[in-house]
């Protein structure tokens, strides 16, 4: 084990002079001092390496060594020795700041992702919630609705057909014929109206519960819809008779059967109900621009402008429809098989004035060839 001293040569190359631990050199000779030395002394290494060359000699008299200059306090070797470590270790106190800012700043981003990812929950968790809230309300006012349908809509026929039925089999030998056949006709009618009503109900619950779908075959078009119009007036004994029209071919056509029937029917049923009795309803079927127009036009009571949107929910009739039966189902039962029919529907409507409903359905291969058609002015009004 040796004590060094650095020193440097005329031709600034470092000397390290090796003594021997017992010399005391190290309490009057600090390293980086100037030092000479008189007497001899041998090489102990060199060192050429391109990194850190120095020449160590090895003095065997450590009195022979004389100090010419003590280093200043920043030239010791040892002071910058640990200014070398303080400055390593300052150095990584740094980077472990930086790295530990780094690492809080990703921490709270990554909090801060987590919180908005579940504020976006919530969110979505509370529309959900709110969705549910007004579907349950919906679904409460639709409940409400069909209960006062049932307590008075269903009432009415039941009536008039246990009326009818109690008068016949009490008094059933004592009736004139025409009048047993009053009565007959009675519960015939009255349980048609029920029927057609439950109908409309259970084929709206069909819709709700996607059990419906819309399946195309091939039609004859005008026979169809003349068909329609025939029962209708057959049922409604025309006291608003229908007039059907045909303009342009309608050949080669292909529709839904039972949606087609539904659309019709309904649009038709309301047209002859609540139209003045007398007043003819206009039913138009055209084929314009490759679609075909349905144009149910007739001279009634109308639609208030307040009713207007509200006869498209549920079980909701208008203001001013009376005494007249109806479920409120009609015009939803429409919207919904147009819709599922790719068509559009559109409904105009003066209060006294009358109604006019108007669907556009693509009935036709829009390859096949059209006639000229002329549009009816009732699309326009």
């Amino acid at each position: 084990l040796t004590y060094e001293v650095i020193l440097v040569d005329c031709d600034g190359m470092p000397v390290r002079l090796c003594l021997d631990l017992g010399s005391n050199l190290a309490a009057r000779c600090p390293e980086g001092a100037v030092v000479r030395f008189s007497g001899s002394a041998r090489i102990h290494e060199i060192k050429n390496w391109p990194v850190n060359p120095y020449v160590a000699i090895w003095v065997d008299d450590p009195a022979r060594i004389e100090v010419l200059a003590l280093p200043t306090f920043w030239e010791r070797q040892d002071v910058r020795r640990a200014l070398r470590i303080a400055g390593v270790v300052l150095l990584g106190l740094v980077l472990l700041a930086i790295v530990g800012v780094i690492w809080q700043r990703r921490h709270l981003r990554h909090l801060q992702e987590r919180n908005e990812e579940l504020e976006l929950r919530v969110a979505e968790r509370t529309e959900e919630l709110r969705e549910a809230l007004e579907r349950e309300r919906k679904l409460g006012l639709v409940k409400s609705d069909f209960v006062s349908l049932v307590s008075h809509e269903f009432r009415t026929p039941l009536g008039v057909i246990m009326s009818a039925a109690e008068v016949l089999m009490r008094y059933f030998d004592r009736l004139e014929p025409e009048k047993r056949q009053r009565h007959l006709e009675m519960i015939r009618d009255s349980t048609g109206n029920l029927a057609a009503m439950i109908e409309e109900v259970l084929l709206l619950g069909r819709m709700d519960e996607g059990k419906l779908s819309c399946t195309a075959e091939p039609l004859d078009l005008e026979a169809f819809c003349r068909v329609i119009a025939d029962e209708l007036n057959s049922a409604t004994k025309a006291v608003s008779p229908i007039r059907f029209e045909v303009l342009g071919d309608l050949s080669g056509a292909s529709a839904d059967k039972s949606l087609l029937r539904h659309i019709l029917s309904n649009l038709l049923s309301n047209a002859c109900k609540y139209s003045f009795p007398g007043e003819p309803v206009r039913f138009v079927v055209s084929r314009v621009e490759g679609e075909t127009c349905f144009v149910i036009e007739d001279h009634g009571i109308g639609i208030l402008d307040e009713d207007r949107e509200r006869l498209f929910t549920s079980f909701t009739r208008g203001s001013n429809v009376g005494m007249l039966p109806g479920t409120g189902l009609g015009l939803v039962i429409v919207s919904r098989c147009v819709e599922m029919h790719g068509g559009r529907f559109q409904l105009e409507s003066h209060p006294g004035v009358g109604t006019t409903a108007t669907v556009w359905l693509s009935l036709f291969d829009p390859n096949a060839s059209l006639l000229p058609a002329s549009k009816p002015s009732t699309l326009t009004a």
